[in-house]
């Protein structure tokens, strides 16, 4: 959150992650290499639940740019290099070609950049 960015310096942020079941996901990953042993005091699968621990001030999260609105009360905190994940989007060869599938997946390859 804005306030708590304003008050707690950089060294002694807390983070909010995943449980232990995300440990070697690479987010999870990317999130313990930038606490730096500093906390992580929160933890939670549920991105929702992460984002509003984040809005009410327990820490510095980290979440997918499809998981906070503008309004959300969150602040961005721009990195030299953001994570990025492979999408992958697999259709069976029987109804790839069926109109409704089409445009759906014509939908989400414009939506997702390819």
């Amino acid at each position: 959150s804005k306030t708590y960015l304003e008050t707690v310096s950089p060294s002694d942020w807390t983070f909010i992650g995943y449980d232990e079941t995300m440990n070697a996901s690479p987010q999870q990953l990317r999130l313990i290499e930038l606490a730096a042993g500093r906390p992580i005091a929160v933890r939670s699968s549920v991105l929702e639940f992460q984002a509003a621990t984040a809005r009410l001030g327990a820490g510095v999260v980290m979440l997918p740019d499809f998981a906070v609105l503008e309004s959300s009360g969150l602040q961005r905190i721009e990195t030299e290099q953001p994570l990025t994940r492979e999408v992958w989007l697999v259709v069976h060869s029987d109804i790839k070609d069926v109109p409704s599938v089409r445009v759906v997946t014509d939908a989400l390859k414009s939506a997702l950049g390819k």
